[in-house]
Parts: structure tokens; sequence; C-alpha cells
């Protein structure tokens, strides 16, 4: 959407992401949900994270947060006297499920397999908790889930000395962009002590993606949880070499691990 539909539609749904939101969900929905996770596997000596974990678990939270409450109901979101009507409630609902899923879920796999082939920095982070909210900014530059958006012109523009017409498709690589040795050196090296500097894998402008702060907040409660239920946590020599795939959409197939 354009402006100003898109702004009108954003305010509508944005509240459900707010801090103070995120902060209760944090407690009452991603913590249960990851032990619940996490449950389904602690007995077993080798799992595969992608199948069990990775996906499992933003599925559970996202399903557990549409779930309306029936206390919620009365309470529908309301911008300038616009509210959602049913129609645009099952159409947020049919975005915002998959999305839900698709950022953490692929985000999530390429950190843990950045963190299992690069196991100093998985004991620094169980050594020292203060970086996993790093971790998790470096797995998202490093691997970012979905490389590129597609846009199209509104009007005639020059880009870095490149003419651009009116009304044409035009497809931003912000994986691309997080590997820029200009702003990111060394780029193709996963560094969770790197220093800070923002990156895009979450876009960029009035269309940043809405649930960032969820994926977030999932991450950093799967890690903590990791880190204190599996200590021992490592690749498993018995399976192929885990690699990470994808054109548009990218994260492994299998992270398949010993726990014992």
């Amino acid at each position: 959407m354009d402006e100003p539909e898109h702004r009108l539609y954003r305010a509508l749904v944005a509240p459900a992401f707010r801090p103070k939101v995120l902060e209760r969900w944090q407690t009452t929905v991603v913590q249960p949900a990851i032990d619940n996770v996490i449950d389904t596997f602690i007995n077993h000596d080798r799992v595969d994270l992608v199948e069990h974990l990775t996906f499992a678990f933003p599925a559970r939270v996202i399903a557990r947060i549409l779930g309306l409450p029936e206390q919620d109901v009365a309470n529908q979101s309301e911008v300038d006297g616009h509210r959602l009507d049913d129609d645009a409630i099952f159409a947020s609902v049919k975005m915002l499920l998959p999305a839900g899923v698709e950022t953490t879920y692929r985000s999530l796999g390429n950190l843990l397999l950045g963190l299992l082939t690069h196991t100093d920095q998985l004991q620094a982070l169980q050594h020292d908790r203060a970086l996993i909210g790093p971790a998790i900014e470096e797995g998202l530059r490093w691997q970012t889930p979905f490389l590129m958006v597609a846009r199209q012109t509104t009007r005639d523009t020059d880009l870095a000395g490149i003419h651009i017409p009116a009304d044409q498709h035009v497809f931003i690589f912000v994986a691309a962009a997080n590997h820029d040795e200009r702003r990111h050196p060394d780029p193709e090296a996963f560094n969770i002590s790197r220093a800070a500097t923002p990156h895009i894998a979450f876009g960029t402008g009035p269309h940043i993606c809405l649930g960032m702060h969820l994926t977030r907040a999932e991450s950093h409660a799967a890690l903590e949880r990791i880190l204190d239920r599996t200590p021992n946590i490592r690749l498993d020599p018995d399976q192929p070499e885990p690699r990470i795939r994808g054109s548009v959409l990218r994260s492994p197939d299998a992270v398949n691990v010993l726990l014992r």
C-alpha cells in the first residue's frame, strides 16, 4: 500500500506490537512456548533443530498471539474514526501468520548455525549472556533471512548514477547492503563481537518490518533457554554438514545436533 492508505492500516495493527504488549507476551506467550518446544526433545540424544525447534517455536507464538482473547474483542483498534472490519482483520491475519513464522524461523536457524560452526563464540555466549543481543543482530546481518524486497518506482529518479524510469519494478537486495564492506568490515565473517552498526535486515522507512521487535524477543528467549537447557549442544558429526540455502528466502534445511 501507498500513503495515506498504508499509514491508516499500519496504525490500526501497530498497537498490538508496542513494547508494553511485547513485554506481556514475553512472559505469557514467548517464554512458555520455547520451553514447551524444548520439552518435546530435551530427552533425546540428537535432534534436528529446524524440524523440532526453529519452525515449531514461532508457529506456536504467532498462533497464540492471533487467538484473540474474549476480553479484547470490544477493543478493536481504531485510528481517526476508522476500525478494521472483518475482511481487513482476515486479510491481516493471513499476512501476519506466515510472516510471523518465516522471519523468526529463518533468522533463528541462521543464527544457531552461525554459533554452532563458531564454537568459540558459542562458548563466549554461554559465559556472557549480555552477548545475546549483539549475536542476534549479527545473525540477521550475516545471513539475512529475506534477501530482497520488490518495489515500484512512482516517478523518474536517479540512484548512484543509474537512471530508473517511473513505473519500473526494482529489487532491493538488503542482504547485499548488509555485506557492504564500507559499512561492515570483513562482512562475510560471523562475529558477534563486531562493532555495532545498524543493518537493514528488517528494511527501513515506512514499510519497515512490523514484527521486528517480536522476532528479536523470540530469538532472545530461544537462545537463553537453549543455553540453559542444552549446555552440551553441538553439531552432529554423523549427519551431513548443514548449509544455508535460498535465493530469496534463506535458511538451513536442517541443523542436526547432539544434546549429550
